[in-house]
């Protein structure tokens, strides 16, 4: 099999010229010789031939697409051809399959992931991958249902251990579960709104957006008062709709150095150009600008949708018996940090409902999860290294050992490879951010 170059193999095969005499045997026997992989996959003997020639297939019509993707959305150097070969577009198959089994609604897919597991690269792929297959794909993440910047502030007074978002018990559940059951039983009419969070907004502490990201055929129209942008109407497709009800603070004209609008009416629409045309009162001159330089909100999804992707840092993660918090590992060392993981793992509870609808879950597992720590530091540096601020090693210590008191990964996230009936696929995720491994939970290897 060390015949073949790989690398060179799939970009022959990706850009649709002949394989040389050997090379499919070659890339088969590769795929079975993985036999974690290929059971993960359904992929035996027997459909080894149909399965390779769908794979091929799907890579030959995505990797024009994907490439840009990579390039200009993701701004990766680093060649994906063996990750897009071997994970993803078996991924992307098995979603689609999946997929029919539940029509006519929508497929609800949990993806459990730290930050650094490679959350964001997997969802814009598997977005263009399905579409590829005539699947319409809309990710959601965990944090857009954060509760209020508001509530959040008087859930620290009440409890001084809630210092930062992030666990069971700061976001509104009610809100996913609408948003996640309206876009899983979406038809051809629906319109649904999809909630968005702020993580810059007041300091960094976050608020729910209260603006709507433009589209066509729509029309946004409010008042400019007291230095903020307040959304009062909006209209889609000639329809007059409602806005969200549970939407953050009005947006600050300081958002924008292009936001020097006087006190007064607007309406704010989107140009074929892709600009957005403010009109401000009957005494202004209409004003365009970059669709950039406008906040970002909430989406407004209109239609049906056939895959809702769900993502976060505790995505399925099940309660534990109290009995399992008393001889927890660090940092859950004293009584106080037991009564915090016991307090979360209570809220944690109140988040089964959505997992409920999820009909596939998987999970990016970071087998040694004291990585996240090193990873924290690296972005850090990344960020400090462009003059932008950063956390201290202190301060990322702290930040990180926050988490693994409210939910440790060895009690919350481990049992979860390990039970198949708690998730579908684990997609090991190694030292360098790369995926690794791929299996189903509980399987020996």
């Amino acid at each position: 099999m060390s015949e073949f170059d790989l690398l060179s193999l799939l970009t022959a095969l990706a850009e649709g010229q002949s394989l040389p005499s050997g090379a499919q045997q070659f890339l088969g026997e590769r795929l079975l010789n993985d036999q974690p992989r290929a059971r993960a996959f359904g992929v035996t003997p027997a459909t080894l031939e149909d399965h390779l020639q769908q794979r091929t297939a799907l890579l030959r019509s995505a990797y024009p697409s994907f490439r840009v993707l990579v390039e200009r959305a993701l701004h990766i150097k680093a060649p994906l051809l063996l990750p897009l070969w071997d994970l993803w577009l078996p991924l992307a198959m098995q979603i689609a399959a999946a997929r029919q089994q539940v029509q006519p609604r929508g497929l609800g897919l949990g993806v459990l992931g730290g930050q650094g597991t490679g959350k964001t690269t997997l969802g814009a792929v598997l977005t263009l991958l399905l579409a590829r297959q005539n699947l319409r794909t809309v990710s959601l993440s965990i944090d857009d249902f954060y509760t209020t910047y508001h509530h959040r502030t008087e859930l620290k007074q009440r409890d001084p251990r809630y210092e930062r978002r992030g666990p069971p018990g700061t976001h509104t559940v009610n809100l996913g579960l609408q948003a996640l059951e309206a876009l899983r039983h979406s038809q051809a009419d629906s319109l649904t709104w999809v909630p968005r969070f702020d993580k810059t907004a007041h300091r960094g502490h976050g608020d729910r957006f209260a603006w709507v990201n433009l589209q066509p055929e729509l029309l946004l129209r409010g008042q400019i008062s007291a230095a903020h942008l307040h959304l009062k109407e909006m209209v889609f497709k000639q329809q007059s709709l409602s806005l969200p009800e549970s939407m953050g603070e009005p947006v600050p004209l300081s958002y924008s150095p292009a936001f020097g609008f006087p006190p007064g009416v607007f309406q704010v629409s989107l140009l074929p150009s892709g600009e957005a045309l403010w009109e401000l009162g009957e005494t202004q001159t209409p004003l365009k600008l970059p669709i950039a330089q406008l906040p970002s909100g909430w989406d407004l999804v209109s239609g049906a949708v056939d895959v809702v992707v769900l993502e976060g840092w505790f995505v399925g993660a099940r309660p534990v018996a109290p009995s399992g918090l008393e001889a927890a590992p660090p940092p859950i060392l004293t009584p106080e940090d037991r009564d915090f993981a016991q307090t979360v793992n209570t809220a944690l509870h109140d988040y089964l409902p959505l997992w409920q609808c999820l009909d596939r879950q998987l999970v990016l597992y970071v087998s040694d999860y004291t990585l996240s720590k090193q990873w924290r530091r690296e972005a850090e540096q990344k960020a400090i290294a462009t003059g932008k601020g950063g956390m201290t090693d202190a301060e990322i210590d702290a930040f990180v050992e926050y988490f693994w008191r409210a939910l440790h990964p060895e009690l919350f996230i481990k049992p979860l490879t390990q039970n198949p009936d708690l998730a579908d696929l684990v997609i090991e995720i190694q030292a360098d951010h790369s995926p690794g491994r791929v299996y189903q939970p509980g399987e020996e290897l």
